[in-house]
């Protein structure tokens, strides 16, 4: 992977004095809000106002301009237009400024002339050393030192709870609203960084930066895209280096990095499927909802385990709560398996008419017995949960739920291995009680199935090993062949198979004779294909058939001749292949234009598209990962015996794909590769069928862009 070069943010976080450009008295407008917060909620550093009309602002003594201030600020606020802030930039490089933040819009989200002010602004300020933030971005904050430097407005009371959570986000706006829950929820966030248009600074160094910090264990991420592949999955993979947890927000499903050159795969296999891939890499979760995202946050900044398996036991009051709760556990993949028969019987002994299985349910017993809380839980504890999940109605509502959160801080301090998930309705100073001991509380039992789903998750991926080095590259594989051009069977399968594919034994024959002495070679039935330059799908044509008595290829030569001359294609010939048997898969590579070679599988054949049962990982993957994503496809079971049938050999298949996912680092010359079908038997895996395309022109990634939702100062 190449030098990501990585800068220092410390400037940006730790400065010792800030400058406003743009200042205002009012706290209401972008240029005013950030300095009233910096006076107003506890930053201890010097704070410059520049504002080239006014002599004071909010009871600070103003400068007209960065190079009148009476020191070098660490950090500047830049909150003018574009033109006037590319100025200001000018006269920070100019006066030492160390890190400047440009919370104005109009620039490249806006048109090219906004783009070219913005390139030239962050040219010039990397030239003199300024690192840049923005612009169109909503700024950033640091609890630890006070410092809001920003103009996202309803934090005029205060900070969310300092803690070990940083916020990363592309979107201020989404950014902010996650802030305001956190504030809301008692989750402890310590940093938290918009990067907008992301000029200088973007979101993969950010999550670098917080990786480093020892104050740090959870990165919360929103990402809508990056067109620095290298720079994310480095930020990341150091992130799960140094044990932190990261959540992760990732909008947008696009299409832009497919190619359609008539592989299934590239219909497949779009972007949103090449980022999964690359947060399964990293050990990071993907969160689907902006409620999960916090829930999953604020159980992490409890500093709750991550299990070391799915198995999970849920505790409730309510019998009918705890079924809706074991019917999502299942649903999530979660392992209820019930606790041993010598545990059940303590269980009935205590209170004999309650459900002992999974769920274990105490009913509203508890209320008159608060201690059965406790003592289910000794019982359950010594049968190797991972995950406890407990269900206590409305008594959160109660100030007398402090028995309870004492019964169940004591459990986890007797089981720090274990995730302990509380479910229950509370008050602010009731959920108080909880966070104070340590336990994540949500009100909606549903709320804390998704987080122990994410636990499970994570804690698998954090077990998984991090991806190895990839292979050097040998050469091209397809010598004379032209840059772009798009091969099929007949032209690849040679190569292909020298290069270490297995392939079902054919034969390329010129006329009916030909073909009927091929076949007779081959043990039963064969298939015949067709050869035409340029058509990838031979079955579409009626240019395949299958199950060729040897006696009848030679007709058969003459029918596929006779069709493909009728429909104007170009005839060369045809393959005679052995038939082989199996279920069919199929194999893809690709060249994602951000990140790099992918490698797909799933259920193949002609209605590959149909099925449209995909896993997708960035190449290249061993035979163990080769193995794990069979077992992702929801077909997987189709592998096994079925009705007394013999089991595909999937290990074979397996080798098959940690080859094939080697190609394109070994070979640059491969742009696109499927395999398809892929007969995969009991005892082995035959590719029967190719489409190749050479890298050529065009294969650069297209633009993204996004917006942060910072407005146009006056």
């Amino acid at each position: 992977m190449e030098d990501t070069g990585f800068g220092n943010l410390e400037a940006f976080f730790w400065p010792r004095s800030v400058a406003v450009v743009g200042a205002t008295a009012e706290p209401a407008r972008i240029g005013g809000r950030p300095l009233w917060y910096l006076r107003e909620l506890g930053y201890a550093g010097r704070l410059y106002p520049v504002n080239p009309r006014h002599e004071r602002v909010q009871g600070l003594t103003a400068y007209p301009s960065v190079e009148a201030l009476p020191e070098p600020v660490d950090l500047a606020l830049v909150a003018v237009p574009p033109e006037p802030a590319r100025e200001a930039i000018r006269q920070c490089v100019r006066r030492g400024v160390r890190a400047a933040v440009v919370l104005s819009a109009g620039y490249a989200e806006v048109d090219a002339a906004g783009r070219a002010v913005q390139e030239t602004m962050a040219a010039e300020a990397r030239a003199g050393g300024l690192r840049l933030l923005g612009p169109n971005c909503l700024g950033l904050l640091n609890a630890k030192n006070r410092l809001m430097a920003t103009f996202a407005a309803g934090f005029e009371s205060g900070f969310p709870p300092d803690g070990p959570v940083a916020l990363v986000t592309q979107s201020g706006a989404f950014g902010s609203y996650v802030l305001s829950v956190a504030r809301q929820t008692d989750i402890p966030v310590g940093y938290w960084i918009a990067t907008g248009n992301e000029a200088d600074v973007d979101v993969a160094e950010a999550i670098r930066y917080f990786a480093d910090r020892p104050d740090v264990r959870v990165i919360g991420v929103y990402l809508e895209g990056t067109a620095r592949g290298d720079r994310l999955r480095s930020a990341l993979g150091e992130a799960r280096a140094r044990g932190r947890s990261v959540v992760v927000v990732k909008a947008g499903r696009s299409d832009v990095g497919r190619r359609a050159v008539g592989t299934h795969t590239a219909a497949l296999v779009g972007d949103d499927a090449v980022y999964e891939a690359v947060f399964r890499e990293a050990g990071a979760f993907r969160a689907r909802t902006v409620r999960e995202f916090v829930d999953v946050l604020d159980a992490l900044a409890r500093d709750v385990p991550l299990p070391a398996g799915p198995r999970t036991a849920v505790v409730t009051v309510s019998g009918g709560v705890g079924i809706l709760m074991a019917d999502q556990c299942r649903e999530a993949g979660l392992d209820l398996a019930p606790p041993s028969e010598p545990a059940q019987e303590a269980m009935r002994r205590l209170l004999p008419f309650a459900a002992t299985g999974n769920p274990l349910d105490v009913t509203a017993q508890v209320s008159n017995r608060p201690e059965l809380l406790g003592e289910f839980l000794a019982l359950a504890g010594n049968e190797e949960y991972e995950q406890f999940l407990v269900f206590l109605g409305s008594r959160g509502l109660r100030e007398t739920v402090a028995d309870a959160v004492d019964t169940l801080a004591r459990f986890r301090e007797s089981h720090p291995e274990a995730a302990v998930l509380v479910s229950t309705l509370v008050t602010d100073a009731t959920r108080r009680l909880f966070h104070a001991r340590s336990l994540p509380v949500f009100e909606e039992p549903s709320q804390a199935v998704a987080v122990a789903r994410a636990l499970a998750g994570l804690g698998a991926m954090r077990r998984r090993k991090p991806p190895g080095p990839v292979p050097s590259a040998r050469g091209p594989l397809f010598g004379e062949a032209w840059p772009g051009a798009v091969l099929g069977e007949a032209e690849a399968a040679d190569q292909l198979e020298a290069a270490g594919i297995p392939w079902v034994r054919r034969r390329r024959v010129l006329d009916p004779e030909a073909a009927r002495a091929a076949a007779a070679g081959f043990p039963g039935p064969v298939v015949l294909k067709g050869i035409v330059p340029g058509l990838l799908h031979k079955t579409e044509a009626r240019l395949v058939r299958t199950g060729v008595p040897p006696a009848e290829a030679g007709r058969v030569y003459r029918e596929l001749e006779a069709a493909a001359r009728e429909a104007g294609l170009e005839w060369r010939g045809a393959l005679v292949e052995e038939t082989a048997g199996g279920r069919e898969l199929f194999v893809g590579i690709r060249r994602d234009p951000v990140f790099g070679p992918t490698v797909a599988v799933g259920f193949g054949g002609i209605l590959v598209e149909v099925w449209a049962d995909v896993a997708v990982r960035l190449a290249p993957v061993t035979e163990a990962e080769a193995r794990a994503m069979v077992t992702d496809l929801r077909g997987a079971a189709a592998l096994g015996p079925v009705r007394g049938g013999p089991a595909a050999d999937v290990d074979a298949f397996a080798r098959l794909v940690a080859r094939a996912s080697r190609l394109p680092f070994e070979h640059p010359d491969i742009a696109e590769l499927e395999l398809n079908p892929v007969f995969v038997g009991p005892e082995g895996a035959l590719a029967a069928d190719a489409v190749v395309r050479l890298q050529g022109n065009g294969d650069a990634p297209p633009p993204r862009g996004r917006c942060s939702g910072s407005p146009r100062p006056a």
